[in-house]
C-alpha cells in the first residue's frame, strides 16, 4: 500500500519504546553522573544508553516496516488510517467504528435463534456461542457463579475460547493472572471433549511439571500491570507459549464441536 509512515508518529513510538526501558537509561543516568569522577563510569552509562537509544530504534524500524509491508486484508483499514496524512483523526475514528461494529454484532449474535446459530459460518459460530456464553456470564455478581449458570456445551466454548484468546494475547501467564483463570480446572477436560489431544497434552504436561495447583491460582493476583512482569517469571511460560503458537488453533476443533451443539448455544 502507498503512503508514507507518520514522521510524528514515529517519534512517539520511538520515545515509547525509550520509556519501556526507564531502568536501564536510570542506571545509565546514574553512571554518568558518577563519571564525573570516575570516567570508566561515564563510558559504562554512556554505552548503556546508547544501547536503549538502538533498540529503541530497531523496534520502532521494525514497527514502520511492518505497517508499510502488511498485505493482511483484515489490517488494511488499520493501515490506510496510519498511513493517511491525518492518521491521529483517522485512527481514532476506525477505533470508534470498531467499538460501534462489535456491539452491534454482539447485539446481532444475542438475538439468534437456534436455528440461525446453526446456519452460521464456521468462522463465526465459535464467536457468536463464546458472546451469548459471555453475556450470561456478565449478568452474575461473580464469573464462578456465571459459569456454573451455563449448559455444558456452553461451558466448552466458553472455557476454551477464552483460552485461546487470552493465550494468544498475553500468554498463559496472563491466563492465570486474569480473571479468565475461574476456568483453567476444566480446560484439560475440555480439550479431550473437542479432541484437541495435542493441546491436553501439552497443557497437562506444563501443569504437571511445574506442579501447578489449578484449583488455586489466587498467588497470580495482582494490583498493578506491572506486576504481571515479575508472574512471567515464576514459570517457563514462554516454552509453552511458543509450543502453543506451534500447534494447530484450538479453535479448528472448536469450531467443529460448536457446529455440532449448535442448538445447545
Amino acid at each position: 500500500m502507498k503512503g508514507k509512515y507518520p514522521l510524528s508518529l514515529f517519534l512517539i513510538g520511538f520515545f515509547l519504546n525509550i520509556l519501556r526501558m526507564w531502568w536501564l537509561v536510570l542506571a545509565a543516568v546514574i553512571l554518568m553522573v558518577v563519571g564525573i569522577w570516575q570516567v570508566a563510569c561515564l563510558y559504562i552509562g554512556i554505552g548503556i544508553l546508547a544501547v536503549v537509544l538502538f533498540f529503541s530504534l530497531v523496534q520502532q524500524l521494525i514497527y514502520r516496516h511492518i505497517v508499510l509491508t502488511c498485505k493482511n486484508p483484515e489490517l488494511s483499514d488499520f493501515q490506510q488510517a496510519v498511513l493517511n496524512g491525518n492518521w491521529r483523526g483517522d485512527v481514532s475514528s476506525l477505533l470508534e467504528k470498531s467499538i460501534k461494529d462489535q456491539i452491534a454484532k454482539t447485539d446481532r449474535y444475542l438475538s439468534l435463534t437456534s436455528e440461525e446459530m446453526a446456519a452460521l459460518a464456521d468462522d463465526e459460530i465459535c464467536e457468536a456461542a463464546f458472546a451469548r456464553a459471555d453475556h450470561r456470564v456478565d449478568s452474575f455478581d461473580s464469573p464462578e457463579k456465571g459459569f456454573d449458570s451455563l449448559n455444558a456445551a456452553q461451558r466448552v466454548i466458553y472455557a476454551l475460547f477464552l483460552f485461546e484468546m487470552e493465550v494468544n494475547n498475553g500468554g498463559l501467564c496472563q491466563f492465570f493472572v486474569n480473571s479468565s483463570r475461574v476456568v483453567a480446572p476444566y480446560i484439560s477436560e475440555y480439550m479431550a471433549i473437542i479432541g484437541a489431544f495435542e493441546h491436553k497434552t501439552l497443557f497437562d504436561t506444563f501443569v504437571s511439571g511445574n506442579q501447578i495447583d489449578l484449583t488455586e491460582l489466587s498467588s497470580f493476583d495482582i494490583e498493578e500491570a506491572d506486576e504481571f512482569e515479575e508472574q512471567t517469571k515464576r514459570y517457563p511460560f514462554d516454552e509453552y507459549d511458543d509450543a502453543f503458537y506451534d500447534q494447530t488453533p484450538l479453535e479448528d476443533d472448536l469450531k467443529k464441536y460448536a457446529r455440532a451443539h449448535a442448538g445447545e448455544l
